[in-house]
């Protein structure tokens, strides 16, 4: 991934890794090559809050959405490849948008 940041021109910031270890219990590492302190802290303070002020609805449909990549990285055995790093985030908003699609119409 880095490789292709290069080559557009952008920097990488940060990487967030989300464990999901049930369906309520979850846990979110934040880590960056930046050294300076406020930064990080600041960094901190923005990839969290914005999490946490999502409505319940987006925050479900972030989880469903990452659930759907996990399980295309995991049928796909390869989790580096460019061609499964643009698919498998495809494939996950559309898992999340059929599932709230289907559950919208249920009566």
């Amino acid at each position: 991934m880095s490789f292709l940041m290069k080559l557009m021109g952008k920097r990488l910031i940060g990487t967030v890794e989300i464990k999901f270890y049930s369906r309520i219990e979850a846990s979110v590492e934040y880590k960056t090559e930046a050294t300076d302190e406020t930064q990080i802290a600041g960094d901190l303070v923005q990839l969290e809050y914005l999490i946490r002020a999502l409505p319940k609805g987006l925050l479900k449909f972030l989880f469903v959405s990452l659930a759907g990549m996990d399980k295309y990285y995991r049928e796909s055995g390869d989790y580096s490849s460019v061609r499964n790093i643009r698919r498998a985030p495809d494939f996950g908003f559309a898992t999340a948008r059929e599932i709230f699609e289907r559950k919208a119409q249920e009566p």
